[in-house]
């Protein structure tokens, strides 16, 4: 340890030897840490305070840019990699902003222009937010850890993101209608409890709801038999579907599953632009009619 001697140690009567210090209370944005030293000969100890982080430190040069996202005390940090790749990083949920909050101006023009991956560390939990990835227009893949239980954000100005990956322990998923545009399929984990795909559309575990069509697949979509409820928006913003066939199964559609919600922003304006297929007297029949959505009859 060190053997630099100051101070008047009162118990020994000799200069303290301080040891080289252990620091209990790491350094913050805005807050500052704590470092306490212990005199190898009497005990005694000693605190000093360790310099609070700056909003964000690095540069460009070498290897990358680290900067802190959200509010200070939860020490998420954003890496920025001079490859293009993103790394957030941090515990539980960040609370507010984008990858591009807080003070990091002169870095955005390199970030917008640069940033092809993000990868969430493991360890973060949720992410409500919903301008999380707002101006990476270059963005083209996002990698998300087992540790995610909630996923809630837009999409709406990353076009390149062609595919979203569910992990096994995300229990709640949300994607704006206009925010999932793009996306041509979204994979669940085969080991996640509450959610599973088939052909890139998500469906409950059970296979009792079909949950979101991502904006961006085409074609012809057919709900498999068994399935009872189509949810809320999961089609109101697939306007390069052609025709969806509807089992006789279904009975329960969700608000505004195919059309454009006039309460949210988000799908006002928008709606599925293509056909259902369905069985004559189905409960799907009546829901075409009911509003005014083209369909085609199966058994006639």
């Amino acid at each position: 340890g060190s053997t630099e001697r100051n101070n008047n140690c009162s118990q020994c009567h000799w200069e303290h030897a301080w040891d080289e210090g252990s620091v209990t209370k790491p350094p913050k944005v805005g807050v500052d840490g704590e470092k306490i030293y212990t005199c190898t000969i009497c005990g005694e100890k000693k605190t000093e305070k360790i310099p609070q982080l700056p909003k964000k430190w690095g540069s460009l040069e070498g290897d990358g840019v680290t900067y802190v996202v959200g509010i200070p005390d939860e020490g998420f940090t954003v890496t920025v990699k001079a490859n293009g790749t993103l790394y957030f990083n941090g515990q539980g949920e960040p609370s507010t902003g984008g990858l591009l909050s807080y003070n990091t101006e002169d870095l955005w023009p390199f970030i917008e222009s640069n940033v092809t991956t993000v990868i969430i560390g493991e360890g973060v939990t949720s992410l409500r937010i919903t301008s999380l990835f707002h101006r990476l227009k270059n963005l083209s893949k996002i990698v998300l850890p087992d540790s995610i239980e909630t996923i809630s954000f837009s999409l709406h100005e990353n076009p390149l993101v062609k595919e979203l990956y569910i992990p096994k322990n995300t229990k709640n998923l949300w994607l704006a209608n206009g925010a999932a545009q793009n996306l041509k399929a979204i994979n669940v984990d085969p080991q996640n409890m509450t959610y599973t795909s088939i052909d890139g559309v998500v469906y409950s575990k059970d296979m009792s709801e079909i949950i979101r069509c991502p904006g961006g697949k085409e074609g012809d979509l057919v709900i498999p038999d068994g399935v009872t409820k189509i949810d809320e928006k999961a089609f109101a913003y697939s306007d390069k579907i052609t025709s969806v066939t509807v089992p006789d199964s279904v009975v329960e559609f969700g608000k505004a599953c195919f059309i454009g919600d006039e309460d949210d922003w988000w799908s006002s304006g928008t709606t599925f632009a293509g056909k259902l297929r369905v069985n004559q007297g189905s409960a799907a029949e009546r829901y075409a009619i009911e509003n005014e959505i083209p369909y085609e009859l199966i058994n006639s």
